[in-house]
């Protein structure tokens, strides 16, 4: 049980580092976009970076109530 948490909780992190890493790609576009597309392209990188902080904050969370329980 122990092994499949710490899984699920690497997952996450590792998808919100992958949500990051396009959220940057898209911020970079945008200095070469009009303006309809980098409107479009804000949201999106605020979008993928709120899902990030959430996947992340879960984790924490997650881990936190895990070493509560240990302890």
């Amino acid at each position: 049980m122990k092994d499949q948490t710490n899984l699920a909780a690497y997952q996450s992190l590792q998808r919100a580092s992958q949500l990051l890493d396009t959220a940057s790609v898209l911020a970079a576009e945008t200095s070469d976009a009009n303006q309809q597309l980098c409107r479009a392209l804000n949201q999106a990188v605020a979008l993928l970076t709120e899902t990030s902080r959430t996947l992340v904050e879960d984790s924490l969370l997650e881990m936190k109530l895990r070493f509560q329980v240990n302890a």
